[in-house]
């Protein structure tokens, strides 16, 4: 959840996901205007805006190839002095347009186009705006647009079938990946509280007042896997849920009426439930074995990073100085990518670049220039480049794709 100014951004995530369990406890009055005034979502007419086109990118110098051995929480970020001493690829700076709220997600869609999610604010209402940007011909295009989306986690899903989804809050558009348009609307069931759709696009898990359910996408054959327990100070209630990539399992993050207390696996029939007890965690990411999951929570104060193996049962640390945010595995599960974050008090500095881990050997390197916010850093395809958003202390977000080899 993005949020109008670097102060705000820069909230703990566990103060987001204190909003989200109040959220979770109670019918929110926003939802409840949101679903009367349109009852049925927006028209899938009126969702797919004509094509906008915008600048070409800016290209960039930025820093070093090979950062120093072990990235500590003190590590003082120097741009000239690196970028002198250890040259690398430049970053090409795509222009956006203007977005109260900027940037909610930035994914591949295939390794020359990228999609770009944009929040903003009109007539009360908050918009949710998707841009497909081409590299090849450098070009910036808006192909949809929603009111009302924003809220939870809005995310892309990559389907089988040459398609993709993007997950709103009440209900899921599914995409043909070569022409952008909508081929189907999938309508969430009122109350939801985060969703997922299976890679073949047919069924669906989502939580609502009840907890977390599996069904067919009409709601047909539902059923509830993990109740929601408690009322208010004790309520303990699943969100977040997510498929794994064969569809085996399922996850989800177990909210509390302040933070959450970690997160649960689940097989889609009800059988071979576990819990992993992780404190605050925040984002989640299947590995490709469909065994091993990453999660963490990127707080403003300290992070925290595991990676879970749900065959054994271990958990190992992935962030032992606490300052790692976002990480996030590429699709051969080889590298890890992350945004290290550098404070200082007296005077007062804030810093972020990404750096790049690899598992193998275990070394970290820079893989970005220096910048104050750095958030959704995404892998492409290939491995060979990640695109991220930044946010000046103006509180101006921008988009970069950064070359690795």
């Amino acid at each position: 959840m993005l949020l109008p100014t670097p102060v705000l951004e820069s909230m703990s995530i566990k103060r987001g996901l204190l909003f989200i369990c109040l959220l979770l406890i109670s019918h929110t009055t926003s939802a409840c205007l949101s679903q009367t005034a349109h009852p049925g979502g927006v028209p899938i007419e009126e969702a797919f805006a004509p094509e906008q086109e915008f600048a070409a990118p800016k290209q960039e110098p930025v820093g070093p190839t090979q950062a120093p051995a072990g990235p500590s929480k003190n590590t003082a970020l120097n741009q000239n002095e690196l970028s002198q001493a250890f040259p690398m690829n430049r970053a090409m700076e795509v222009s956006l347009p203007p977005a109260l709220m900027g940037v909610f997600l930035v994914d591949w869609l295939d390794e020359g186009r990228l999609v770009v999610g944009l929040q903003d604010s009109e007539d009360d209402q908050l918009t949710a705006s998707l841009y497909i940007y081409d590299l090849q011909q450098k070009k910036l295009t808006l192909f949809y647009q929603g009111k009302d989306e924003t809220g939870y986690e809005m995310t892309l899903k990559h389907l089988k079938d040459d398609a993709f989804a993007f997950l709103g809050r009440d209900k899921i558009t599914i995409f043909d990946k070569t022409t952008l348009q909508p081929q189907r609307v999938i309508r969430l069931p009122p109350s939801t509280r985060g969703s997922d759709l299976s890679s073949d696009g047919q069924r669906l898990v989502f939580c609502d007042d009840r907890g977390l359910n599996v069904a067919d996408t009409d709601l047909s054959n539902r059923k509830l896997l993990v109740k929601r327990t408690g009322q208010d100070l004790h309520v303990k209630a699943p969100f977040s849920p997510k498929w794994s990539n064969d569809d085996s399992q399922l996850l989800y993050i177990l909210c509390l009426y302040e933070g959450t207390e970690g997160l649960g696996v689940i097989q889609p029939n009800g059988t071979g439930h576990q819990f992993f007890p992780i404190p605050d965690v925040g984002y989640t990411q299947w590995l490709n074995d469909n065994r091993q999951i990453l999660c963490g929570q990127s707080d403003y104060i300290q992070t925290l990073s595991m990676l879970i193996d749900t065959g054994t049962g271990t958990m190992t640390n992935l962030d032992d100085e606490r300052n790692k945010c976002g990480m996030i595995m590429d699709r051969s599960n080889e590298r890890i990518a992350y945004a290290l974050r550098v404070e200082e008090q007296e005077p007062y500095r804030h810093e972020m670049t990404v750096y790049i881990r690899d598992r193998k050997s275990g070394q970290d390197r820079f893989a970005s220039s220096v910048h104050y916010q750095i958030r959704n850093i995404s892998w492409a395809p290939s491995s060979r480049q990640i695109a991220y958003s930044t946010i000046s202390e103006k509180g101006e977000s921008k988009l970069w794709v950064q070359p690795l080899e």
